[in-house]
């Protein structure tokens, strides 16, 4: 039986199962293992239970908010890589997401293969092979907060 090598491992944390569902069907069509939470706290246990390589958690969780957790995660795991998602954006919150060490913000309802592209980035930096890259709609590639630039 022939094994096929996993690109990296996902944890989704995001309390809408439908978003989250179509997450898991994007990566996993590129070689990714995915795994979805709703909540902070079922991530911690899985963040103390495996290793992933990166993590893309919503900034409305049930128990707090997502920019609040980061810290939490980072605790566990402190070169995991983090994108952050949001449903709705202000300036405001962008502020305070960005202020946290996460490679990447995605505001949901724009173009999915973004937060793709995002993830192959969080791959490559932790020495994973990421999957194929695709520009958005515009053609035009992600670039990482990492050092608080702006996508």
């Amino acid at each position: 039986m022939k094994t096929t090598e996993r690109r990296g491992r996902v944890l989704v944390v995001d309390p809408d199962p439908l978003f989250a569902q179509r997450l898991d069907t994007m990566l996993s069509a590129h070689d990714c293992d995915v795994e979805i939470v709703g909540g902070i706290t079922d991530a911690v246990q899985r963040l103390r239970d495996v290793e992933f390589d990166c993590v893309i958690m919503d900034e409305e969780l049930p128990e707090m908010k997502g920019h609040n957790a980061v810290p939490v995660v980072r605790a566990i795991s402190p070169c995991i890589q983090i994108i952050m998602t949001a449903a709705q954006n202000t300036s405001e919150l962008e502020s305070k997401i960005r202020q946290q060490d996460i490679l990447y913000y995605y505001v949901k309802g724009f173009d999915v293969h973004e937060l793709q592209m995002a993830v192959a980035g969080a791959l490559k930096r932790k020495g994973k092979t990421p999957p194929p890259e695709a520009g958005d709609s515009r053609g035009h590639r992600i670039q990482d907060t990492s050092a608080k630039g702006t996508t």
